[in-house]
């Protein structure tokens, strides 16, 4: 009969826990939430976004042709430049432009524009940017980053290889950019960056009858490590009466936005909850200035 031995493990004590491991272990309740967001101009965009972009995270705003996707990116930068941010602008699409930024109020001195289309390159100059961004805004100011757009990017491999001669390599676009989320979120995370990253909708094949049909590209990185995905899509163009007749106005259309990731009543009932603590707050102030 074999005899029985004991494991001799030594149990650490709770200061050589922190003293090993410092800040990484915590209690779950002496964990705080920022309660900080980057809001846009459009309160119906806000009372959706639960506030706006959360502080830190990332949202990803996917839709189909000319439905605005660009347009809600340069409303957020136009709030961060308010706020005393600054913007870094990845032009993949190479579709920035100065005059078109300074319509939507946009100051092109307070973004800084990558135009590379290979996620290993951008990656590390995102990176580097956000680090020295953020010791030069040492009071909380805003730093968002907008990437146009993830169709537009792909592995270093793909863009550098002649078409001619390259191989049939399945996924390296989504292998790359799932790298890219893996090491950077965190980063992002602690120096406040907000991101949105806009996608472009594609028509998904062999999909069942009444369900969605519509899918985006890049892999599935992106669905697990956005805090809010919506799609946009382009309606019917608002008609206006002129000399009697009913015709298309060339300035408004109406919008469609489809929550894909989140739940949207919680957002909306928290942004009503912050909203009536504001109202609040006013009331006291106004009823003390007038005792």
């Amino acid at each position: 009969m074999a005899k029985k031995t004991k494991v001799g493990l030594k149990v650490p004590t709770k200061n050589e826990i922190l003293k090993k491991y410092g800040g990484m272990i915590k209690v779950a309740s002496e964990t705080k939430e920022t309660g900080l967001w980057l809001p846009s101009t459009f309160f119906a965009l806000n009372y959706l976004f639960g506030g706006g972009i959360p502080w830190g995270k990332s949202i990803e705003i996917a839709g189909e042709e000319s439905s605005g996707k660009s347009l809600i990116a340069y409303n957020f930068a136009y709030s961060t430049i308010q706020l005393g941010g600054h913007v870094i602008w990845v032009d993949a699409e190479q579709s920035w432009m100065n005059s078109w930024a300074e319509i939507n109020g946009v100051d092109p001195t307070k973004v800084t524009c990558i135009n590379d289309t290979r996620i290993e390159y951008v990656s590390d100059a995102v990176a580097d940017l956000a680090i020295y961004l953020r010791s030069q805004l040492t009071n909380n100011e805003p730093i968002l980053l907008v990437i146009d757009s993830i169709a537009a990017m792909d592995c270093a491999d793909n863009i550098d290889a002649k078409m001619a001669e390259g191989k049939a390599e399945m996924g390296g676009r989504a292998k790359a950019l799932y790298k890219y989320f893996r090491i950077r979120s965190e980063l992002f995370y602690k120096l406040g960056i907000c991101q949105i990253y806009i996608n472009q909708l594609r028509t998904a094949l062999n999909v069942g009858f009444g369900k969605d049909n519509t899918t985006t590209t890049g892999g599935a990185a992106l669905k697990f490590y956005a805090s809010i995905r919506a799609a946009f899509y382009s309606g019917r163009s608002i008609t206006v009466k002129q000399k009697g007749k009913e015709r298309n106005s060339l300035l408004f259309d109406l919008l469609r936005i489809k929550w894909l990731l989140q739940d949207q009543r919680s957002l909306n009932a928290r942004y009503t909850s912050i909203l009536n603590s504001m109202k609040s707050a006013l009331i006291d102030a106004s009823d003390s200035k007038t005792s």
